[in-house]
């Protein structure tokens, strides 16, 4: 489990590389440097499933947690941001306790 938990935080930590890399661009394009919105970015990369993550969640998990538990904690956060902070927290559910 504890090797699972390690993949995951690599995987977090390279996708925060990936949306900041996102967000640089954007900067050196508009000139203004801004953290793009989870949620923007899943609507960028595949909206459709970003319009199914809703009602699976309502319907096959609790309907509470879309609104605001996911919504206001995940979609609206910036998604560099997001990332690192799941990163973090799957680094240090893998590490070995002494």
């Amino acid at each position: 489990m504890r090797s699972l938990y390690r993949l995951l935080a690599a995987v977090f930590l390279i996708l925060a590389a990936i949306a900041l890399g996102a967000d640089l661009m954007d900067y050196a394009e508009t000139g203004r440097f801004e953290l793009a919105i989870t949620g923007q970015r899943w609507a960028e990369l595949h909206f459709t499933s970003l319009q199914q993550a809703q009602p699976f969640v309502q319907r096959h998990l609790v309907p509470w947690l879309w609104d605001p538990v996911f919504t206001e904690m995940i979609l609206l956060r910036p998604a560099a941001l997001v990332a690192v902070v799941f990163g973090v927290a799957f680094h240090f559910m893998g590490k070995r306790r002494s």
